[in-house]
């Protein structure tokens, strides 16, 4: 299972000067779901990408909760060096794509 708190900040552009979105815990199965409700989130609260505060993912089993990095605005999955995904090491900088770069 994995799980994020997701929130927002408000943006000076727009004239927002608080969170323009209740904060939530999220979680899912998968990473692909976790995605889907994210994006559902931001559809609902009508989150932009200078209202994101990019939210820490941790992959869970059963009490142990481990960082496994943070999803930027667009919902890319940026893996922290050094975290197991699975029983994946990450040596690298990891993306989604599992390619390193």
């Amino acid at each position: 299972m994995y799980t994020c708190y997701v929130s927002t900040v408000g943006n000076p552009d727009r004239n927002q000067y608080a969170p323009i979105s209740d904060p939530e815990w999220i979680e899912a199965d998968t990473l692909q779901d976790l995605r889907t409700e994210i994006q559902e989130y931001q559809d609902d609260w009508n989150v932009r990408g200078g209202n994101w505060k990019n939210p820490i993912v941790y992959e869970v089993h059963g009490k142990t909760k481990k960082k496994i990095g943070s999803l930027s605005y667009n919902l890319r999955l940026w893996i922290k060096v050094g975290a197991v995904v699975g029983d994946k090491y990450i040596d690298g900088i990891e993306y989604e794509e599992g390619e390193t770069k």
